[in-house]
């Protein structure tokens, strides 16, 4: 007899895909959130200034709700952990350590796919965002990417 389980995972949606250069270099970047479906209500509802309906949202969140923000630099379809930042935007744009994996950019399909391994608690753990998710584009964010 073989028992399968499975762990419920909240939906993780992309969002606010933004494309700039950078200022010294002119290379292309491509930022982008990463989040719960309801965390993402949020960060919307606070992107089109609705304060109101983003802290009657916030307040509904569980306490261990995530976001994260990823920047990648350079025009490609695969990036490598080198030209990969992984930060948390809020309180202050703290940047996650990156041991190893890709961020794969299909502009065709309007699709990204995540497998990244990072380092929480001196451990090397699967990034909580891996998956393959649609590019959706939105208002830009109030939150800027890290300095690099």
């Amino acid at each position: 007899m073989v028992l399968a389980s499975t762990v419920a995972r909240a939906e993780v949606r992309l969002n606010f895909w933004q494309e700039s250069r950078d200022e010294k270099t002119a290379e292309p970047l491509f930022g982008f959130l990463l989040a719960p479906a309801a965390m993402m209500a949020v960060v919307e509802a606070d992107a089109k200034g609705d304060d109101k309906k983003a802290a009657a949202l916030a307040e509904k969140l569980p306490a261990d709700t995530w976001m994260y923000g990823l920047l990648l630099s350079g025009e490609a379809t695969s990036y490598a952990k080198e030209k990969i930042d992984l930060f948390e935007p809020k309180p202050c744009g703290s940047m996650i350590t990156l041991e190893s994996g890709t961020v794969e950019v299909d502009r065709k399909k309007r699709t990204v796919r995540i497998a990244l391994k990072v380092t929480q608690d001196d451990k090397v753990i699967d990034f909580v965002g891996n998956g393959t998710f649609p590019i959706k584009a939105g208002p830009k964010i109030k939150t800027p990417p890290p300095a690099r």
